[in-house]
């Protein structure tokens, strides 16, 4: 394989490293920020009813959990996504700008 598709293929796997790196990171926020929404609407509708409707509490008790369960799924997929794009990234041969590997070959004489 040619040096310059190495090099091509230690880019595209290093950004997807970065990516999904960020991904397992920021998903779960995204999850947690729904879950706050969420719970502060039911808590409205608490304070705002007087009395507790069931159903509405249930509404918005449930788009909290869903919100979170989102959140971590995704940050589940991108930290697999980001393991594989590491392993294949770290296992295409490094190559300088002559297009030889750095690694030293000796022969016996």
């Amino acid at each position: 394989m040619p040096p310059e598709l190495y090099a091509k293929k230690r880019r595209f796997w290093g950004t997807a490293a970065s990516i999904s790196g960020a991904l397992v990171f920021i998903a779960p926020m995204l999850g947690y920020a729904g879950t706050v929404v969420g719970m502060l609407s039911s808590f409205d509708k608490l304070k705002s009813g007087g009395g507790a409707n069931p159903q509405a509490l249930a509404d918005d008790i449930s788009v909290a959990m869903v919100t979170t369960a989102g959140g971590l799924i995704v940050a589940a997929l991108s930290l697999v996504l980001c393991i594989i794009s590491l392993i294949r990234f770290h296992t295409l041969p490094k190559t300088n700008h002559s297009g030889h590997s750095g690694a030293r070959v000796q022969f016996d004489k």
